[in-house]
Formats: C-alpha cells, sequence, structure tokens
C-alpha cells in the first residue's frame, strides 16, 4: 500500500487519506477549514463566480452518470440522523426564509398541476383569452407580418392542422351559421364579391369533393351488394349439393 507523510501532523498515512495534490492529510485540511469558515467559504464563492458555466456542467454531468449513488447515499445519510437533517433544514430556512417558501410554493404549484391538469389548462385559456382580448391588434400585426414573410409555411401548417381537426372545423362552423345566419351570409356575398373568380374556383373545387365523396359512396354500395350476391349464391350452391347427396 502507497503511503505519504503529511505536511501539517507529520504522520505517515495511505493515500485514500488525502485529498487529489494535496500535500495534508484530509483530517488536517478539514481542521483548517473548521478554524477559518469565513476565509474559505469567501475564497469558494469567488471562485466559483469566476467559474460557475465550467463548475456548473462539470456537476451535471457527474449527477448524470452517479445519480444512482448520489441518491442513495444522501437518503442514507437522512435516515441515519434525521434529527441532523432537521436541523440544517431549519437553519437554512432561517437563513433565506424568502428564498425556501418561494421555493416551497413552486414546487406545491408543480405537484398540484400534474394533480389538476384540467383546472390549470381552464385557466391558461382564460388568461390567453384575456390577453388577446387586450392585444388584439398588437397580435394581429405580428401574425400578419409572420405570414407575408412566409406565407407557404402557414399554409401548410393551415393544411396540418384541418387534416387533423376536419370535424371540429365543420361542427364550429356549423355552430357559428346557426347562431347567426344573416352574418355569416353577408360576409358570404361581401367574400364573393371581393375576389368571384377565387369564390368560384373554390365552389368547384367543394362540388369536386362532394361529387367524389358520392361516388365513393355508391361504389361501396355496389361492391357491398355485389359481395351479398357472392355470399347468397354460394348458399344457394351449398344447398343444392347437400340435396343431391340426399
Amino acid at each position: 500500500m502507497k503511503t505519504k507523510r503529511c505536511r501539517k501532523c507529520g504522520e505517515v498515512k495511505p493515500l485514500c487519506e488525502f485529498y487529489k495534490n494535496k500535500a495534508q492529510c484530509k483530517k488536517c485540511v478539514r481542521a483548517y477549514m473548521v478554524k477559518n469558515r469565513e476565509k474559505t467559504n469567501k475564497q469558494r464563492r469567488a471562485a466559483r463566480a469566476k467559474n460557475a458555466d465550467k463548475i456548473n456542467t462539470r456537476q451535471r454531468a457527474y449527477y448524470a452518470e452517479n445519480r444512482e449513488m448520489l441518491n442513495a447515499r444522501k437518503n442514507a445519510r437522512r435516515a441515519a440522523d434525521p434529527e441532523k437533517r432537521r436541523a440544517k433544514d431549519r437553519a437554512r430556512r432561517a437563513r433565506k426564509p424568502g428564498v425556501i417558501k418561494a421555493r416551497w410554493k413552486r414546487e406545491a404549484k408543480r405537484l398540484d398541476k400534474i394533480r389538476h391538469p384540467e383546472k390549470y389548462r381552464a385557466l391558461a385559456t382564460k388568461k390567453a383569452k384575456a390577453y388577446w382580448a387586450k392585444n388584439r391588434e398588437k397580435i394581429n400585426e405580428v401574425q400578419r407580418t409572420n405570414y407575408a414573410k412566409d406565407p407557404e409555411k402557414y399554409r401548410a401548417q393551415g393544411r396540418i392542422y384541418y387534416a387533423k381537426n376536419a370535424e371540429k372545423y365543420r361542427l364550429r362552423s356549423r355552430v357559428r351559421y346557426h347562431k347567426d345566419s344573416e352574418k355569416e351570409r353577408a360576409r358570404s356575398r361581401k367574400y364573393k364579391a371581393e375576389d368571384p373568380d377565387k369564390a368560384r374556383a373554390q365552389r368547384r373545387k367543394s362540388a369536386h369533393k362532394v361529387k367524389g365523396h358520392k361516388n365513393l359512396i355508391m361504389l361501396m354500395a355496389a361492391a357491398d351488394i355485389l359481395k351479398n350476391k357472392l355470399a347468397k349464391g354460394t348458399n344457394n350452391g351449398n344447398a343444392k349439393k347437400t340435396k343431391l347427396a340426399q
């Protein structure tokens, strides 16, 4: 076993009793840190502020690689001395009452969102509607600007969304029409007057879709009739074979 002499206490100890690249043993280092707590804390804070990104990246990587081991060690420490853990928690709350309370509130809200998603979804919808009503012109202007930059992108997104929610759109259109049919007719007349060629092309497209849908229904009905006839003919043939056999 490899050994090393501590520069502080002069004892010869195994290498596991020394920190990496340290001339003093762990016992002497801890004693120095306890004796000069304020000084060492100040030095640590300064070093961390100077290399915050580097330290955070290293700690995240280490935690990701050793998550299970670190959690098990923490749980074991808490189970071994729960009173010590409670005392530490009380001291931390006393030092930073506002910070701890805010953290608890955030955690409680996060858990409540998991337990009651419908409640928070309704609140988010209400908040979004209120924001829309308050900033309608600003939002419309931003949307028009974005659409003008890349109209094909937004058309493609609209087609995909409509294909996924076609029934929802149809139901919404029916509800809106029955709610105020005169207003919808006026809007349709205005649209036709503004761009008659486009309106005519859209009507032809809709008629073609309806015609195709009707043709598909007729073909399906014909296929069902043919299937029934074939099944009936097969049954009749089986019956005749049975009679001849008798």
